[in-house]
């Protein structure tokens, strides 16, 4: 698969709503701008009748999709850099009936990681790498992360929700001063431009086939996460 040219804002749109006409899996909610997908994806779990917005009940999953996040984070609520318009930020709420059985996060992080590494590569033919436990490495420098969390009510789990950052067309200058040992973009990698949109779709195919396999095969998805290893990682 090659991504065509960067999206404009209305093309970003359509191709998001071309996927959710034809998907029975998903249901997809954009905004301009949230202070973190995950913390909206879990306050919109709770919420009986949402004030904006209304989680489906009719498919397994809700995307919550934004163009910024004003206090994006991820492990242990570090700072996740999310400036507009240039990156992916999305979570996906997984519904209680979809994620039965299903109370370990980390078998959520496997699945949202190896989709994540499956669709950059298909994409743009980059040899990523997870890290463990949440993070997506290429060149020794992180392009993404993902961050899974149950949201439960009193004892019981009402849903799964597993963020994911990609750095796409993020560029050096883009980067805060404290982050340029570390960070890096599929722009930075390739001194191309991507289209967002059709990777993150490419990406929510990805989770879709690896998350029904979850429930029949977990030791064999976990096996297939930790031989993609960065090498590093594998020794220790």
């Amino acid at each position: 698969m090659t991504l065509s040219l960067p999206e404009t804002r209305e093309g970003f749109i359509s191709v998001l709503e071309a996927f959710q006409e034809k998907s029975d899996f998903y249901t997809i909610l954009f905004y301009n701008s949230v202070t973190s997908t995950n913390d909206l994806a879990k306050e919109l779990s709770r919420r009986d009748n949402p004030s904006n917005c209304h989680i489906a009940v009719h498919t397994p999953c809700t995307v919550i999709i934004a163009d910024h996040q004003t206090g994006g984070r991820g492990r242990f609520d570090r700072t996740w850099f999310s400036p507009p318009g240039l990156n992916i930020y999305m979570s996906i709420i997984i519904r209680a009936e979809a994620a039965a059985g299903i109370t370990d996060m980390s078998l959520i992080n496997v699945v949202t990681s190896l989709s994540a590494i499956n669709a950059i590569r298909q994409c743009t033919g980059l040899d990523v790498l997870p890290k463990w436990p949440n993070d997506i490495y290429i060149s020794n420098r992180k392009i993404g992360g993902i961050l899974s969390e149950s949201v439960s009510m009193g004892q019981r789990v009402i849903s799964c929700v597993t963020g994911i950052g990609v750095n796409v067309n993020m560029a050096f200058e883009h980067i805060p001063e404290s982050l340029w040992h570390k960070a890096t973009s599929l722009f930075m990698e390739t001194g191309s431009t991507y289209n967002r949109a059709e990777l993150l779709v490419a990406i929510l195919e990805a989770f879709q086939t690896l998350h029904c396999r979850l429930a029949d095969d977990p030791k064999g998805l976990i096996n297939e996460w930790a031989m993609e290893l960065c090498p590093l990682m594998r020794h220790n």
